[in-house]
């Protein structure tokens, strides 16, 4: 009886010992920034260093206050297949030009995969020609209606070779704007890039690049980013830790 007890406390002790691990320490996780710290530049490439910046948890890309058309900021590590996640705030709408950026900027070549927000729209496009997709076209199916009064976003993507998986959630408007599914394998590796070309100010939270055994994790709806972690009620998970312990 003592044995057993022992050994459920013990599992017990590695399960909380586990949910305290740190992030990094996740063999399907490869990225994690959720700016609270000043811009981490080994991570980062800003365009415009007093434009491009931190500020109450959240990357800020100011270009209504660059005193130029265009700003932005590049992730420097490369990235095989993989599954991306953000939040993009709309802070400031000047009207004109588009916002988004890279989820596959190619290593070498001018062209990847972006994602443009602007122009009444969001899009997926390619930089490049590749029949029958023309350069900065968006791919067919893959354009939905930007809502006039939301200003908050979360896309997921999943670049999986060859296949492109992406969905993007209105957060204020609590609904599904895009849910699409690319087939072609022009990119195979890439950086991030977010920018703002006559756009105004975004913002930039919570970004996380995972391999793609956190795809499932990731486009679950209970999918919490702060936890990394599909959601689960309080009952299902304790039930969940305690079948767990008794099979020990």
């Amino acid at each position: 009886m003592k044995n057993h007890v022992w050994k459920s406390l013990t599992a017990l002790f590695s399960v909380l010992v586990f949910l305290t691990l740190p992030f990094a320490l996740r063999a399907d996780v490869l990225l994690v920034d959720r700016f609270d710290q000043e811009l981490n530049t080994q991570i980062w490439s800003p365009s415009d260093a007093a434009a491009v910046y931190v500020k109450d948890g959240v990357a800020v890309l100011d270009q209504a206050g660059s005193g130029g058309d265009w700003v932005g900021l590049d992730g420097q590590e490369i990235f095989p297949d993989c599954v991306i996640y953000y939040k993009w705030t709309i802070v400031e709408y000047s009207g004109t030009g588009d916002t988004g950026g890279y989820l596959r900027k190619d290593p070498v070549l001018p062209g990847g995969y972006i994602m443009r927000w602007g122009y009444g729209t969001v899009s997926l496009r390619d930089s490049q020609d590749h029949a029958p997709q023309n350069a900065w076209d968006p791919f067919p199916g893959a354009s939905s209606p930007l809502p006039a009064n939301s200003f908050n976003f979360e896309l997921k993507a999943a670049l999986v070779s060859p296949d492109i998986r992406i969905q993007i959630f209105d957060l204020d408007a609590n609904n599904l704007i895009a849910d699409w599914e690319v087939n072609d394998d022009w990119y195979l590796s890439g950086s991030l890039r977010f920018d703002c070309y006559k756009f105004g100010i975004v913002n930039i939270d919570n970004v996380i690049v995972g391999t793609p055994d956190m795809e499932e994790t990731i486009f679950s709806e209970k999918f919490d980013s702060e936890t990394l972690e599909a959601a689960v009620e309080a009952d299902d998970k304790l039930i969940t830790t305690w079948s767990k312990i008794k099979s020990q």
